[in-house]
């Protein structure tokens, strides 16, 4: 390797990238180059992003109803307990009265 591939410090900086990279002009009437094995596996990536927000909607959707569904069994729950707590009361009073 020559020494004039590797770029030269001057004053903490290095020298001779930027002008290789404006050996490339950029010109607006020209499209850039692109590669279609890029293209295609962009397409690919973009295709399975839209089919995981798709999977994510239906995820989030589901986790509600689910919600939904154990805040109704939760409320059930509770009233069985109420009930519960009363038929005990009741059985201690039988109980007690009857000894």
């Amino acid at each position: 390797m020559s020494s004039d591939a590797v770029p030269k410090r001057k004053g903490g900086r290095l020298v001779g990238l930027a002008r290789r990279a404006s050996s490339y002009p950029a010109s607006s009437s020209q499209a850039p180059y692109a590669d279609p094995m890029i293209l295609e596996e962009l397409h690919d990536k973009d295709e399975r992003i839209g089919a995981l927000e798709e999977q994510n909607t239906t995820i989030l959707s589901e986790n509600a109803t689910i919600r939904s569904e154990n805040a109704t069994i939760l409320a059930e729950l509770a009233s069985q307990k109420k009930f519960n707590a009363e038929i005990m009361q009741k059985l201690d009073r039988l109980m007690s009265s009857s000894s």
